[in-house]
């Protein structure tokens, strides 16, 4: 005669068969959207630096040509020449996420003083 107790205890411990797959399943797209968003706001960043590194280079050369300067591909220029200084503002496009949630644009600004030699 066997007892019930072993039956129930042999059929509580092999009820988790596909469990790993099914919790696979429910991580992974998680995974994937997180590493995805990882990568598009690195790229947001990176391209934030190169805004920047833009906006400090059109100054030096408005500071060194007094005036005219000319934009990059991809990056918009605005100069502003405030008597004592030169304002640049530089404005430049991000590779959209799927999601919409980081930003389009990136802004750089660089001010440089005018001095007399």
């Amino acid at each position: 005669m066997r007892r019930p107790w072993k039956r129930l205890r042999a059929w509580m411990r092999g009820g988790d068969g596909g469990a790993a797959t099914a919790e696979f399943a429910v991580v992974l797209p998680v995974v994937v959207v997180a590493a995805a968003l990882l990568l598009y706001l690195a790229r947001a960043s990176v391209t934030q630096i190169s805004c920047q590194d833009a906006a400090a280079d059109a100054a030096r050369a408005a500071l060194v040509r007094d005036g005219g300067v000319p934009a990059p591909a991809g990056v918009q220029l605005a100069v502003a020449d405030g008597g004592d200084h030169i304002t640049v503002t530089t404005t430049c496009r991000v590779l959209a996420d799927p999601l919409g949630v980081l930003p389009t644009t990136v802004h750089g600004r660089a001010v440089v003083v005018k001095q007399d030699i």
